[in-house]
């Protein structure tokens, strides 16, 4: 469908996962990034019980919620049900891409370069936690299948530290993932309407891009460039392979790491990026040339 700036836009925002605040923050930006074009954007605050109310007249949804309920397929889902077109994928598109454990196995089928991984399930009550794999296989990145913004991840480097991640873990989610750690560079790169935005390097001190590293002022410097053309043009190339088999192509970031070989691994594709004013997806607008209004509307001209 073609949306004008004048249409009446609801930006949801908020929810109930442990996102609720950097979602927030999204939707005031991206509200601030419509209105500034026209736009006639008002906001929808989602309750924690995951309740909305759209302001009345609304034609357009503009999905500023992160994690649950937001990214998993969700509010899509209810969106489709009273016939209210939305940004971003389609709900199927995107719970498989919210969940680590599908998307992994989706990503390798597809011959998607990911690291090698073992899955994880919840033990029964009063089983024993999955033991660790060998010393050898160390260090290892765990994290729950179903949470956002690396909520609930742990870089475990020896076995010491297995029980404690997966404690974790499994406090959030029934499933979860233990993935090998690529040490190296970390990348990222934005998707808005099939296309591939410049590549970023998120250099920073920290070993992962954790919560703390992603919404902490001065934690990260965002860098452009840092790439040949030839190896920039082959990360593009992945980052739209993983997107193509995730079906996620309306929107969303995929991040990936580059080890010392000069070997890509894509880590996920986060379907609803972060829109705050310290996040990614802004500042690799402005490295194409765009503003972070110029990619709103985008989005917003992309919605079905």
């Amino acid at each position: 469908m073609t949306v004008s700036a004048p249409e009446r836009v609801a930006v949801l925002m908020g929810g109930p996962s442990t996102e609720r605040d950097i979602s927030l923050m999204s939707g005031d930006y991206v509200l601030e990034c419509l209105r500034s074009f026209g736009t006639a954007a008002h906001p929808c605050v989602v309750g924690k019980d995951c309740a909305f109310e759209l302001p009345e007249g609304t034609e357009v949804a503009y999905i500023a919620l992160h994690g649950i309920f937001g990214e998993d397929g969700q509010v899509q889902r209810l969106l489709e049900a009273r016939g209210i077109p939305y940004t971003g994928d389609r709900a199927d598109a995107c719970a498989r891409a919210f969940d680590k454990v599908a998307s992994k196995r989706c990503l390798l089928a597809h011959g998607v370069p990911v690291p090698a991984a073992v899955f994880l399930s919840r033990p029964a009550a009063g089983e024993p936690l999955p033991p660790p794999p060998p010393a050898a296989a160390f260090p290892l990145v765990v994290k729950p299948a179903r949470q956002g913004s690396s909520v609930g991840m742990s870089l475990v480097k020896d076995p010491s530290g297995w029980d404690k991640a997966l404690e974790t873990v499994f406090a959030l989610d029934a499933e979860g993932l233990a993935e090998t750690y690529i040490p190296g560079r970390e990348f990222t790169v934005g998707i808005v309407a099939g296309e591939a935005l410049p590549v970023l390097e998120i250099c920073m001190e920290r070993e992962t891009f954790d919560f703390g590293a992603k919404y902490t002022a001065g934690a990260v410097t965002h860098r452009f460039g840092t790439l040949p053309p030839e190896e920039e043009a082959r990360v593009k190339k992945i980052v739209l392979d993983a997107a193509a088999a995730l079906d996620c192509r309306a929107l969303g970031r995929v991040d990936l790491r580059r080890n010392d070989a000069g070997e890509f691994f894509v880590l996920e594709l986060n379907n609803t990026p972060g829109f705050t004013k310290l996040s990614l997806l802004p500042d690799e607008a402005r490295a194409a040339g765009r503003t972070p209004a110029d990619l709103c509307r985008e989005i917003l001209l992309a919605a079905h």
